[in-house]
């Protein structure tokens, strides 16, 4: 007894079309299919390999780090180096800056604005046992608010709170009006749990009215305070109404209030509903909802 199939097989959709209804020889079908395959891959030979894209790097499509790298390549000075490190910084590439930032210091030993820079990188590439050493070398080399500043914000990367807000304090003695300063001191007062956080924040929007951070890190230091009406409003003015519940309902989370959390995450959910962070933030919420004795 001869098995016979109805089978299509790639480049061969026309022989099938034409017998529809009928049974083909299998053992035809699979010669035919070799044939057709056995075509495809001489052509694919003979056509040769696909050309490939030209790759652009990040060098050749930003015209400012272009500009800097050139500048570097003519006059390989300690202010091109950093430069180009600033431009890097700006485009979140903290290898190549703190390359150049090194490369800078070599030239220029004494410099604490270098030193200040390259800290700041190396923490923000999150490492800030590296980082420690360079901030210490910018304060010793230019005491500032801003050095202060960043040796704080250093020691907060670190998870070292307390001398965080010391050297926060630092920076205002150096400069009381320092924005940057008393909007860290409000968020290492908050996450220390102080009664005096809130007044921080306050002084901190006071400085700059129109931040989203300042007034962010009030909202949060105002729910610390179980301040919950208050909070909202602060995030409603700041952000936009999904991002503004979804924050309260990561607050309501981490007070445990979960059927809160829900109608917060719920209205987030509707405000943004294409969000996958805020529905599984929500099913998170649920989840602990019903778990809650």
């Amino acid at each position: 007894m001869r098995v016979v199939v109805c089978l299509c097989v790639a480049g061969l959709a026309g022989a099938c079309g034409a017998r529809r209804g009928q049974s083909l020889d299998i053992a035809r079908v699979l010669r035919e299919s070799d044939a057709a395959l056995k075509s495809a891959a001489q052509k694919a030979e003979q056509a040769g390999p696909p050309a490939k894209a030209p790759q652009v790097t990040i060098e050749q499509h930003d015209p400012k780090l272009a500009i800097a790298l050139v500048a570097v390549a003519a006059r390989p000075t300690a202010d091109n180096h950093r430069a180009a490190a600033a431009e890097y910084t700006r485009l979140r590439v903290f290898d190549k800056a703190d390359e150049h930032l090194s490369r800078a210091i070599a030239a220029d030993r004494h410099n604490g604005a270098l030193f200040d820079a390259r800290a700041r990188v190396r923490r923000d590439m999150g490492a800030a046992g590296l980082a420690l050493p360079d901030a210490w070398r910018a304060w010793y080399y230019r005491p500032a608010a801003a050095t202060a500043n960043t040796l704080g914000t250093v020691f907060e990367a670190a998870g070292n709170l307390p001398e965080a807000r010391r050297w926060y304090g630092r920076a205002l003695e150096a400069q009381p009006k320092a924005w940057f300063a008393l909007n860290n001191v409000c968020h290492a007062e908050t996450m220390l749990g102080l009664t005096t956080a809130k007044d921080a924040c306050q002084r901190s929007l006071a400085a700059a009215p129109s931040s989203r951070v300042a007034r962010h890190n009030l909202a949060l230091a105002q729910a610390a305070a179980g301040e919950f009406a208050q909070a909202r409003q602060s995030f409603s003015s700041s952000d936009t109404p999904a991002t503004a519940a979804y924050n309260m309902g990561i607050v309501f989370m981490a007070t445990r209030q979960f059927d809160r959390a829900v109608a917060e995450l719920t209205t987030a959910s509707a405000a943004a509903p294409t969000s996958t962070q805020i529905r599984a933030r929500l099913a998170q919420a649920s989840s602990a909802q019903h778990l809650q004795p």
